[in-house]
């Protein structure tokens, strides 16, 4: 899953070296590189289960930090994508029969 929120991390399995994606929602992997927690991948091919090394905490921690820069350049995400211009009718037929 990756949203608005979310920051896929790649690395590569220890165990069996295919490369693996895990998404942590931006709030929650702030806090981790903040506090040190272990940011975990797990593998689906073996079932191996790793830390982020140190080298690989910095790549996501700069990462984070020009994706909360972009944010801030873009300014307040808007609420819809839509054109308030771009409007549907409103009554009126809608296709089918004439």
């Amino acid at each position: 899953m990756v949203s608005g929120d979310s920051a896929p991390i790649s690395s590569k399995c220890p165990k069996c070296g295919h490369s693996r994606v895990v998404s942590y929602s931006r709030s929650d992997l702030n806090e981790r590189l903040r506090t040190g927690e272990a940011i975990e991948v797990m593998c689906i091919t073996c079932s191996e289960t790793w830390s982020l090394a140190d080298k690989e905490r910095e790549a996501v921690a700069q990462g984070l930090k020009r994706l909360i820069e972009q944010r801030v350049e873009l300014g307040p995400e808007k609420k819809s994508t839509r054109s308030s211009n771009a409007r549907r009718p409103r009554g009126g037929h809608r296709g089918g029969r004439g």
